[in-house]
This record gives C-alpha cells, sequence and structure tokens, in this order.
C-alpha cells in the first residue's frame, strides 16, 4: 500500500485485509508432506504482487529444492 495513492487507500483497506490468517495454516505441515511454509510480512492476499520479490525468492528456492534439475540457477 506504500506505492498507492493515499486518495484509493480508504477505499481499498477492506480489500487488502488477510483472508486467511497465518494460525489457520498451523497443520498444514501435517497435511502435506515435502512442505515448506514462509509467512510474508505486510501481504494479504494478492502476496505475490504486494510482495513480488519475496514470493519469488521462496518460490525459485522451493523449486530449486524440489526439482533442482528443473530450475535454471
Amino acid at each position: 500500500m506504500a506505492n498507492l495513492d493515499p486518495a484509493l487507500r480508504p477505499v481499498l483497506r477492506p480489500v487488502l485485509r488477510p483472508v486467511l490468517r497465518p494460525e489457520f495454516a498451523a497443520d498444514m505441515p501435517e497435511r502435506c508432506s515435502n512442505m515448506t511454509m514462509h509467512l510474508i510480512e505486510s501481504a494479504a492476499h494478492l502476496v505475490q504482487q504486494e510482495q513480488a520479490e519475496v514470493f519469488s525468492g521462496h518460490l525459485v528456492s522451493g523449486l530449486k529444492q524440489n526439482f533442482p534439475t528443473s530450475v535454471p540457477s
């Protein structure tokens, strides 16, 4: 939201609230094998857009870990 026009912040604020609280995902490692979770601060529903560099870093790291021959360095 830092880069967002200040006039739009009050309008979009309800949309930018988190949809899934982190504690809701607490048991996911028990349900999914070979899973890594990362909490990305200051991001809500569109985390891949709101924190694109952090999200992409975690995604590429996970792909390299799980598919080492398929992901270029």
